[in-house]
Parts: structure tokens; C-alpha cells; sequence
């Protein structure tokens, strides 16, 4: 008798998958950030201004930055 794909599904440890380990890992990178340094991380995407104003692109009221 085949398993169904439920049962295949009941025992997989999605935490044993080298995607889920990355993204551990780069959780634990931000977790560690200073506050500025996230603050920089964001202003360096282009997700805040210099004055940590979030831009039009992502909601906000700020200008985008120029592309």
C-alpha cells in the first residue's frame, strides 16, 4: 500500500533544510546589527531616506532615491 503525500509530510523537519539554516543564520546576523546599523542597512537598500523617512516606493511620503 503507497504512503499518501500527507504521510510523507507528517514527518518532514522543514528545520533540517539548508534553506531554513541560512535564513537562521542571517536572522541571527540582524538580531546582532546595532540599532544604527540596521538603520544604515536600510537607508544603504533604498528603503529610507538620510533622514530614515520611508520612501514612496515602499509606502511611504519621501521621494525615491535616484536609481
Amino acid at each position: 500500500m503507497s504512503e499518501s503525500p500527507y504521510d510523507l509530510m507528517a514527518n518532514y523537519d522543514y528545520r533540517k533544510t539548508e534553506e531554513y539554516k541560512r535564513h537562521e543564520r542571517a536572522l541571527a546576523r540582524v538580531r546582532a546589527m546595532t540599532r544604527e546599523e540596521k538603520r544604515q542597512t536600510l537607508i544603504d537598500a533604498g528603503i529610507l531616506n538620510e533622514a530614515g523617512e520611508l520612501v514612496e516606493r515602499y509606502g511611504g511620503t519621501a521621494p525615491n532615491p535616484e536609481d
